[in-house]
């Protein structure tokens, strides 16, 4: 390092300068910008998800929730702990008022 006259005042010129701090405002923006996009693009494959599965509902179970999980019974073997597990939460739903 040089610490002398010269260079301690080139140093505070090369940190003062318009030229580094506008560069640094732009890659700052550039990166709230990205982040932005990222977060946009996630909420819309979250909805295109969403959609996917509201289609497959209506399309193969009349849009019902419980036509489906009847299917899935049916065709599977549930063991005595994902009963009960399904009964708590049938039984939770229906305390808070729910469908």
């Amino acid at each position: 390092m040089n610490y002398g006259k010269r260079g301690t005042s080139k140093k505070q010129k090369s940190v003062n300068s318009k030229a580094a701090k506008v560069s640094k405002k732009a890659s700052v923006l550039f990166i709230k910008a990205f982040l932005v996009c990222m977060l946009a693009a996630g909420v819309v494959v979250l909805c295109a998800g969403l959609g996917v599965v509201k289609g497959v509902l209506d399309r193969f179970y009349g849009g019902h929730l419980s036509s489906m999980v009847c299917s899935y019974l049916e065709q599977d073997n549930l063991s005595r702990e994902e009963l009960d597990a399904l009964k708590s939460l049938l039984l939770k739903q229906t305390e808070k008022g729910g469908g």
